[in-house]
């Protein structure tokens, strides 16, 4: 539903190629995209290292990596005040709405993410020649962008 969604929202857009699949097994050619994204989905990836390996595969020279990502909860966002919300609050008020435990699942993966200073390591070990990050929203989310 998320995939149709967004293929109405930038129809006429031709630059645009909206795939879904696995991130550690891209079905497009080596060196054919300018840029990739993944938004609130890199916590997911598991072994990131093979993601980034493809991401890199198909990524054409200078092509850019774009992740929209929340921050990890090992730095106290708004003094912890965040922590204790995602950790106690929100699965309750999640409860009311959606299955029990879908919020704290939320709560577990941003809290076993790392922080930027590891994530930026991790792209930068695994071949990305530049990487940026920007902290938005008090540190709850984060924005990178990795240079191939």
């Amino acid at each position: 539903e998320m995939m149709l969604t967004g293929r109405r929202k930038i129809k006429g857009f031709k630059k645009f190629f909206p795939i879904c699949g696995d991130s550690r097994r891209i079905p497009l050619k080596d060196k054919s995209v300018d840029c990739v994204t993944i938004a609130f989905g890199l916590r997911n990836v598991y072994p990131r290292e093979d993601a980034y390996k493809e991401i890199l595969r198909v990524l054409v020279k200078n092509g850019k990596f774009c992740i929209l990502e929340f921050g990890s909860t090992k730095n106290p966002i708004l003094g912890g005040g965040y922590n204790f919300y995602l950790a106690h609050i929100l699965p309750k008020i999640g409860a009311l709405f959606s299955k029990k435990d879908a919020y704290l699942y939320l709560a577990e993966s941003v809290s076993q993410f790392p922080t930027s200073e590891i994530l930026i390591k991790e792209l930068l070990n695994a071949g990305f020649k530049r990487v940026k990050c920007k902290s938005l929203t008090f540190g709850i989310v984060y924005l990178y962008i990795a240079e191939k």
